[in-house]
């Protein structure tokens, strides 16, 4: 079976290198990876660290790699070819100054969270199927290439990258299952809702600035089974409650973010009794 091992306990390190089959580590700042045979490494998570011989862990599966705000600042910036083993298949990475410069073949999932002006340019024609790039300074151009060229994606999440506009329907868009493009500043514009439900006709999670004309949701009646968004005034709250929600039949979660916070106790008051399961902040 798969054993969580902490490094400090040299007797433990000792007995999984003769009895188990695989390990799971998290190491700290300070630490260097315990004397574990390599190839039993398949789950390592980092926090304010990465240790030099990553790549001789030749069985890594999913790598998590985070630094806090104090330390991200003070980190030179490096490739993810010299910290990353070929063999990852989900990759995580939170405050990390890395360049994208490649990717390894077989990775299905990459989280990357304040990371400094990502270039998507290395995940394109990838194998992913989730990506979720959370303040990282993504734009609409950057949008538009994700889009065209990752064919396998299920799962765009872009949070806190402005108010991203999706494309014009392109030739080869994604089966997209669920996008996350909202972004919660006060500068950002409602997004084209029109273009989001033409562009991706079964998606089943939506999470955008509404605004204006949003009957183009009830297009999605079918699919549609969790939403967020978030309203900038009282017009677009009356027309998602009184003419979308009633006919979005598979929604089963509202989210809603409202312009004060003094709007909170009226807008749960609103949509109630519309969806099965609703919060509102």
């Amino acid at each position: 079976g798969t054993l969580r091992l902490h490094p400090g306990n040299r007797q433990l390190v000792e007995w999984a290198n003769r009895t188990c089959t695989s390990v799971e580590i998290a190491l700290c700042s300070g630490r260097p990876l315990p004397e574990i045979r390599p190839e039993l490494v398949v789950c390592l998570a980092l926090v304010d660290t990465i240790p030099e011989n990553l790549l001789r862990l030749t069985n890594l599966r999913k790598l998590t790699v985070a630094f806090p705000l104090a330390s991200s600042h003070k980190l030179k910036t490096r490739t993810l070819s010299s910290c990353c083993p070929p063999t990852v298949e989900s990759l995580a990475l939170v405050r990390v100054p890395v360049e994208i410069d490649w990717l390894p073949e077989g990775c299905t999932s990459l989280s990357m969270t304040r990371c400094r002006d990502v270039d998507v340019g290395a995940v394109l024609g990838s194998h992913l199927k989730f990506l979720r790039l959370d303040k990282c300074n993504i734009s609409d151009d950057g949008l538009a290439r994700l889009l065209s060229r990752c064919p396998k994606l299920a799962s765009l999440q872009l949070p806190n990258n402005r108010a991203l506009q999706v494309p014009v329907v392109l030739a080869m868009m994604p089966p997209l299952r669920s996008l996350d493009i909202l972004c919660c500043e006060d500068s950002s514009a409602p997004q084209d809702v029109g273009a989001i439900v033409a562009a991706f006709p079964r998606i089943e999670e939506l999470a955008l600035h509404l605004g204006g004309d949003c009957s183009a949701l009830i297009r999605l009646q079918k699919s549609l089974r969790r939403l967020c968004v978030r309203l900038p005034d009282e017009l677009t709250a009356a027309e998602l409650a009184t003419r979308v929600l009633p006919r979005l039949l598979s929604l089963q979660r509202l989210d809603v973010i409202v312009p004060r916070q003094t709007d909170v106790a009226a807008a749960g008051q609103r949509f109630r009794c519309l969806v099965p399961s609703i919060a509102v902040r």
